[in-house]
């Protein structure tokens, strides 16, 4: 954002977050990107977003939860996969049936909120990496690793750890063809995570695998490497 910024000074940037269920949910105004350029802002017009814990109550600032859209834009559910539909589309969890309550999309990702009300992107609920009996957001391990300004890309993962559950596991590919020292990689991420955050090894790739739509593969890079212990 701020090499794009320096590229294009005088052009409006507008972040958006959105989910293919309920096309856009959020966005961030310009005036807001140089303060917090690492928000989705708020929600977007006409929509409520809400943030909710595993109890099913609201979070406070800075608690983890997940990020439930209400609005005009929410879809029917999935084609032909009814059990899919109930699990991700659900009657609106304060506002009941016969008072107006709708269906709204639980979106299985999760985020916070800061005093403000400006939201954060964490991680997917299902790619969260359990391991010493902490929940680690890869998302947030990715993010220090690509502030080294070593890697062109990187993908965490858990790998299955015996009674440790998981362990941390980066799989990179570096920004320029020479060779790349992990270990300083490492050493320099340990400065900026706690111990249990650092991935316990890192694996140099020429290329990340893609999904149909682009995105990182990550399930595929999970079972690759789980097939291989």
């Amino acid at each position: 954002m701020r090499s794009l910024r320096k590229l294009i000074p005088h052009t409006k940037i507008f972040l958006m977050y959105g989910l293919t269920e309920a096309f856009r949910s959020t966005y961030l105004a310009p005036e807001e990107v140089d303060h917090r350029p690492d928000s989705i802002g708020k929600a977007i017009p006409e929509t409520e977003i809400l943030v909710i814990n595993s109890e099913g109550h609201p979070c406070k600032p800075g608690e983890l939860g997940t990020l439930v859209h209400r609005g005009p834009t929410v879809s029917l559910g999935y084609w032909q996969k009814p059990e899919l539909t109930k699990q991700f589309f659900r009657p609106h969890p304060f506002i009941a049936a016969d008072r107006g309550g709708e269906l709204v999309c639980y979106s299985g990702d999760l985020v916070r909120t800061d005093e403000k009300g400006f939201l954060y992107f964490a991680a997917r609920a299902d790619g969260q990496i359990k391991s010493q009996g902490y929940r680690i957001s890869p998302a947030e391990v990715e993010e220090v690793l690509m502030e080294t300004g070593d890697l062109a890309q990187a993908a965490v993962i858990g790998i299955p750890a015996g009674d440790a559950g998981e362990k941390v596991h980066a799989i990179v590919v570096a920004a320029s063809s020479g060779t790349l020292n992990a270990e300083d990689v490492l050493r320099r991420c340990s400065l900026r995570l706690p111990s249990y955050m650092l991935p316990k090894s890192l694996e140099v790739v020429e290329s990340l695998p893609k999904t149909p739509n682009g995105k990182i593969d990550y399930k595929g890079l999970r079972a690759e490497r789980v097939g291989q212990l």
